[in-house]
């Protein structure tokens, strides 16, 4: 048996043997990924078959993060700390998904907009700051890992509030009252 063409590529860490057989393990760099091949077996009887084939690689992504074990907010941020998921690869980071409710006041008495951000950290520390949040309000956090195959599935959510001192109102009405 041999690959039929010079554009026929197994995936990396993939072998196919004089018999027929496809062994050996993916790279762990491989992400998701389809191949198509196409393999002779010449019979021996001067005939040879070309059997096309399709190797679906699978990425190893990084378990379901499903214990945050800290949400506390301070001061224009909100401390977290988890407990890793299980992955058969290296984990090389988390995405950290935040987003206040659609509709809650701001402190400074806007409010309708909603706010939201992703940040991905470089780091395997289970432990982060999200920085530069409102105070006073109730935000909902999602974390995920990630590995060089790609990033697992979202942790259930968790909500916790900013701490600190209101930020002053960005404007002030005021009436005259009648008196006497």
């Amino acid at each position: 048996w041999t690959l039929d063409s010079a554009d026929d590529k197994l995936p990396d860490g993939l072998v196919l043997s004089s018999s027929g057989v496809i062994s050996g393990k993916p790279t762990n760099d491989a992400k998701s990924s389809s191949f198509n091949i196409r393999v002779s077996d010449n019979n021996g009887n001067g005939s040879t078959a070309v059997t096309k084939f399709t190797i679906n690689i699978v990425a190893n992504l990084p378990g379901k993060v499903t214990s945050i074990t800290k949400y506390q907010g301070g001061d224009g941020y909100i401390d977290l700390e988890w407990v890793a998921p299980t992955s058969s690869s290296p984990i090389i980071g988390y995405s950290i998904n935040y987003s206040k409710p659609s509709g809650e006041s701001n402190d400074d008495g806007e409010g309708s907009e909603e706010s939201k951000g992703s940040i991905n950290t470089t780091t395997t520390a289970t432990t982060f700051r999200i920085p530069d949040l409102k105070n006073g309000l109730n935000y909902t956090i999602y974390i995920s890992a990630r590995t060089a195959g790609g990033t697992g599935a979202p942790s259930d959510p968790v909500q916790a509030r900013t701490g600190g001192k209101p930020q002053a109102p960005n404007y002030v009405t005021a009436t005259k009252s009648k008196t006497g």
